[in-house]
């Protein structure tokens, strides 16, 4: 037994720190010193707002760590061991898990969501769930793992090729991170983004054009949808913008869509006719698995161990666990030039 502090969702849905006893780990159970947690988009929407998550959960799950102790019966990782986590806790027994679908397990929830999260000093996790990561990839590089493995998913699903011309929507971290993506599979890159730095963090990450949201970017896109050469669109913006609609129109006949971004509640706006007329295949990409007999979360820590000098770029605000509200804070309120933020349980503010 340990006595650790973590955060937790207040009534008001912030962010306080409480002291709280941790277990030791059980059969099949790892204790992990955690190092590195992002703040995700998903986080965001229910921070500040009511009603959108539960009081007193701890979020937080895109985790990176160090193994602290195994329990009877860990055989993969070791104390030492630098890991990245894989959110995703499931029954390991169905058709979809054993299939390596096991994001879509009935019985399974996300650490960090339905379960508790990594945004505490040391937290348990199965040992299936632990990724050890490459030589030289610390764990600030191991937790932008998880969110990139989003758009490794993607890209392994609709089978993006060397040479194609992918078409990344949104600059967010997601979207940037998908440009890291596609620029490893051999693609021409071209972005769109919002706000300056997100662009300018789009260039650095490889994308060979970047548009911003204005009337010539307009324009751009009209030309590369009459000279139908976007072989692929991965949408990263979500909420209620109309980048779905957009896609489906830029995008060349028979032509691969990806819906990365989160849209909660308003309608799917799509024009059907041109999507029935250009035969475009339009797939919504959620998290990750191991459909091809390799976790992908793996395949994206192979992919940051390659450009760590790029990925740490993303990474522009870094916190303590006291610092956590004001981390949410930052990473929520983009003039603040934030790209990824990330808690550090064990740094000082």
């Amino acid at each position: 037994m340990a006595r650790i502090h973590t955060a937790h969702v207040t009534q008001s849905n912030d962010l306080a720190v409480r002291e709280v006893e941790l277990a030791d780990p059980g059969e099949g159970e790892v204790r992990l010193a955690v190092r590195s947690v992002g703040i995700c988009g998903s986080d965001l929407h229910w921070f500040g707002k009511p009603d959108r998550h539960a009081p007193d959960k701890c979020p937080g799950h895109e985790i990176a760590g160090i193994v602290e102790a195994c329990g009877p019966g860990v055989r993969r990782v070791r104390e030492g061991d630098r890991v990245a986590v894989e959110p995703l806790l499931r029954c390991g027994r169905c058709d979809w898990c054993r299939r390596g679908q096991y994001h879509h397990c009935p019985r399974g929830t996300m650490i960090g969501g339905g379960a508790d999260g990594g945004l505490r000093e040391a937290m348990l996790a199965p040992e299936y769930t632990l990724h050890p990561s490459p030589e030289g990839l610390d764990p600030e590089l191991a937790a932008l793992a998880e969110p990139l493995a989003c758009s490794v998913h993607a890209f392994e699903m609709l089978t993006l090729r060397r040479r194609e011309t992918a078409l990344v929507l949104g600059a967010g971290a997601i979207g940037l991170l998908a440009v890291l993506a596609a620029k490893a599979a051999g693609a021409h890159v071209i972005a769109t983004g919002r706000h300056a730095h997100q662009r300018e963090a789009a260039l650095r990450l490889g994308a060979d054009e970047v548009l911003d949201t204005g009337p010539a970017a307009e324009a751009r896109l009209e030309e590369l949808a009459a000279e139908r050469c976007v072989d692929l669109v991965a949408e990263s913006v979500g909420g209620d913008a109309d980048t779905v609609r957009q896609a489906v129109h830029v995008v060349r006949p028979l032509g691969r869509v990806a819906v990365l971004g989160i849209i909660w509640d308003p309608p799917l706006r799509i024009a059907p006719m041109e999507l029935i007329l250009k035969e475009v295949s339009v797939v919504g990409s959620v998290m990750y698995g191991a459909p091809r007999g390799v976790a992908e979360i793996d395949m994206a820590q192979e992919l940051l161990a390659e450009r760590t000098e790029q990925a740490r770029a993303l990474v522009t605000h870094r916190f303590g666990l006291d610092g956590v509200s004001r981390a949410f804070r930052t990473a929520r309120d983009k003039s603040s030039g934030s790209l990824k933020v990330h808690v550090n349980p064990h740094r000082e503010d």
